[in-house]
């Protein structure tokens, strides 16, 4: 299934691992980042990155994968949800912004939410959600909960791209020192082949028929044990772009709800990430007036370095030359460039940008303040 909406823009970065002298084995990158990079790398292709405002991640536990997730600066909301109010409580600063955020503004909006609260819990807030995330989460479900989620997320939630990873049982026999048919946690419910989580996710395209199904793998074995597989597994749901909307009534809503482990989403923290509040033509007309301001200032030292004497200073900067440079950060047209400096105003003429001083009167001050 050669399809953008399940692989990235580039083929992503395959780990590798080795058997260590004690049998264990050694990923590289470690394991838990080859499931990051998984997720983000395809949220973050060209085809997703266009239609993805809102991202929900369950199961988020102590924040590591919003380390993450906050590179993808086209999000506009982000909720990180899980049952362990303790947990969320101790790593709520990780979802806060840094120092570099505010030096770095974003270019729109970003608002956090963490959440204590369910899987099997319908929220309001989860209306409109563009993204659904369980990094390693279905294992540790029990079996209510597991056969409650798909309702929750394909009927009610409906996003249009769903992300599961689970680890992958194949692999296990690989782990040395993990006991014959044990879970690799002891908060394991259970942990499938490659066939059982086949046969799962193929089960829910047919009861929600709105979606199609990839699976694939994440974190490769050591040479020779391809075999078995990566060591966990991901099912990349994508809701069908021809789909027909359907209405969710109140009633459906509260009687899914009625069975839910916990019957609220309580927020543990919210906080909105800084911006740069300025519009568009604002930042195409700032960004031209730096670029403008370097090729001025070159040029004024490339003449000082050949002259002494203080003629008046003229330079034609071609608006084509401008528009390269502003392009890199913002997309516009050399007629709205044009447009844009002539309300700075800027002097433009045929397709030039004209900079012209007399720089007699400045020679003067520098030689006094030299003396």
């Amino acid at each position: 299934m050669n399809d953008l909406r399940f692989f990235p823009d580039e083929p992503p970065y395959v780990g590798k691992s080795f058997f260590r002298p004690n049998g264990s084995i050694k990923f590289d990158p470690i394991l838990t980042d080859q499931r990051y990079s998984f997720v983000v790398n395809l949220l973050s292709n060209s085809y997703w990155k266009e239609r993805i405002r809102t991202v929900a991640d369950f199961g988020c536990s102590d924040l590591n994968f919003f380390r993450v997730l906050r590179s993808l600066r086209f999000l506009r909301t982000a909720y990180l949800v899980d049952i362990d109010e303790e947990m969320l409580k101790n790593n709520r600063m990780r979802a806060q912004p840094i120092n570099s955020d505010y030096i770095n503004r974003r270019d729109s909006p970003f608002h956090v939410e963490i959440l204590r609260g369910s899987v099997d819990f319908f929220s309001e807030k989860m209306i409109n959600l563009d993204a659904f995330v369980a990094i390693e989460l279905i294992e540790h479900l029990f079996p209510p909960e597991l056969e409650r989620l798909p309702y929750n997320v394909f009927h009610l939630i409906k996003p249009q791209i769903a992300i599961f990873t689970t680890p992958n049982s194949d692999f296990n026999i690989l782990f040395a020192t993990l006991p014959f048919n044990n879970f690799r946690h002891d908060d394991h419910k259970f942990e499938w082949s490659r066939e059982q989580f086949q046969d799962w996710a193929e089960n829910i395209v047919q009861r929600f028929p709105d979606y199609v199904v990839s699976l694939q793998g994440i974190g490769p074995g050591p040479e020779g044990a391809e075999e078995y597989g990566g060591c966990s597994q991901a099912a990349i749901f994508v809701r069908r772009p021809e789909c027909v909307e359907t209405q969710i009534t109140p009633w459906e809503v509260q009687e899914y709800n009625a069975g839910a482990r916990m019957q609220t989403y309580d927020v543990i923290l919210e906080c909105d990430f800084p911006h740069d509040e300025r519009t568009r033509e604002e930042k195409i007309s700032d960004c031209a007036m730096y670029h403008i301001n370097q090729i001025e200032h070159r040029s004024r030292m490339d003449r000082d370095a050949e002259q002494y004497d203080y003629a008046p200073f003229r330079l034609e900067i071609p608006l084509e030359k401008i528009l390269g440079c502003v392009t890199q950060d913002h997309a516009t047209t050399q007629q709205e460039l044009e447009a844009i400096l002539r309300g700075r105003p800027m002097q433009v003429e045929n397709g030039n940008v004209v900079i012209v001083s007399d720089d007699e009167e400045m020679g003067d001050e520098e030689d006094y303040e030299n003396y």
